[in-house]
This record gives structure tokens, C-alpha cells and sequence, in this order.
């Protein structure tokens, strides 16, 4: 886990496979002995896109398509100050979450290292356990 200029790159999930969704109002994707929290409507997925070849059509993640982020491999994982969530995937893919105005749209909980979770209305949580 790295400090940047506006936000904060997370390592621990890189190679890691999307192993375990538990659905309910949200969704919860457990990534190794991680999680990060999907509260719907508000997540995009943007499938198949390659960087430098264009966005492709991003699409709101529902509870009904989480199944699809199932044994998807992470690749990359983004934390903005504003209170975005960017998480690319091996195949391309990439998730999107944007803070909410009146509620808290996604966290990530990085094991024994730290969570985050958007504050509403715009900016960021951090909690650094160790």
C-alpha cells in the first residue's frame, strides 16, 4: 500500500481472485482474507476495456450481474481522495464506485493493514491500523 498525490495505491489485492460474493442489500466481494463493499446503485463496470484503446460502455453494477466479478482476477487497485474506488482486473475490466451525496457507497477493508470507505458527499475515510 502506497501514499500518492491524491490518493493511495493498494498492492495486497494484485494476483488476487475474486473467491467469495455474499449478496444481500450490497455487495460484498472477498478478495484473499480482503473485502470491498458495493452498496448498488452507484458502481460501474466497464468490461473488456484495454488501456490507450478506448473506455467501452460502462455499466451500473447490479446485484443480479455480481456473479460475473466471481474468480476475476484484481489487478490493480485505486483509492481516491474524493472518495473513488477504481479496481482494474486482469481481463481488462474495470470497476468504478464514486462516493454517494447522502450515504456510504463502498469500502475496502485491507486486512490487518487498513479500511476505507468514502465519506458522504465526497472525500475519504482512512484507517491505518498499524
Amino acid at each position: 500500500m502506497a501514499r500518492t498525490g491524491n490518493g493511495w495505491h493498494i498492492t495486497a489485492l494484485n494476483g488476487v481472485g475474486v473467491g467469495q460474493l455474499v449478496l444481500d442489500d450490497r455487495i460484498r466481494l472477498r478478495v484473499g482474507s480482503h473485502e470491498i463493499e458495493l452498496r448498488p446503485p452507484g458502481a460501474e463496470l466497464v468490461e473488456g476495456a484495454v488501456e490507450g484503446a478506448g473506455e467501452g460502455a460502462a455499466v451500473a453494477v447490479e446485484l443480479g450481474m455480481a456473479p460475473g466479478l466471481l474468480r476475476r482476477v484484481v489487478a490493480g487497485v485505486r483509492v481516491l481522495d474524493e472518495g473513488v474506488l477504481r479496481v482494474g482486473f486482469a481481463d481488462g475490466a474495470r470497476l468504478a464506485a464514486p462516493s454517494a451525496a447522502e450515504r456510504v457507497a463502498w469500502s475496502l477493508a485491507v486486512r490487518g493493514t487498513a479500511f476505507f470507505a468514502p465519506r458522504p458527499g465526497g472525500g475519504l475515510t482512512v484507517r491505518l491500523l498499524n
